[in-house]
């Protein structure tokens, strides 16, 4: 796993000519039309802003295009977050923004009450959008 304060870069489009400063990882989500928790493997947000810009990217290490800077990592640090990742791993599901979009196109097309128009899509709620 990269370490907090990495940069990157991420392939999906929406993000492209953007670099994303890694602030933490293995965070939690509801995944909403599932109702359960699962876990993206990091969380940033613009670089050079960080904690200053208010939108948060989840994601994982097969969306990123390309590795820009890693963070420091000691190695005690490294043991560290290879016993989280194995307990995160261990407990909860890993979401991927494919499942996401996925399920949110399915919950749109299953959905024929006037109330699907009020809510706001899994999407939106897992990267604040």
């Amino acid at each position: 796993m990269l370490p907090a304060g990495s940069i990157v870069t991420l392939k999906d489009k929406k993000y492209e000519g953007e670099k994303y400063i890694i602030l933490s990882y293995l965070e939690l989500y509801e995944h909403v039309s599932e109702n359960k928790i699962g876990y993206f493997e990091y969380v940033a947000r613009l670089y050079p802003y960080g904690e200053c810009y208010e939108k948060t990217v989840a994601f994982n290490i097969e969306d990123i295009d390309e590795i820009i800077f890693t963070g420091y990592l000691s190695d005690k640090g490294r043991a560290e977050l290879d016993e989280l990742e194995k307990l995160t791993k261990e407990e909860y599901d890993r979401l991927s923004w494919e499942e996401i979009k996925k399920k949110d196109d399915e919950s749109q097309d299953d959905d024929n009450s006037n109330n699907h128009d009020q809510e706001e899509s899994i999407l939106s709620q897992l990267f604040n959008l």
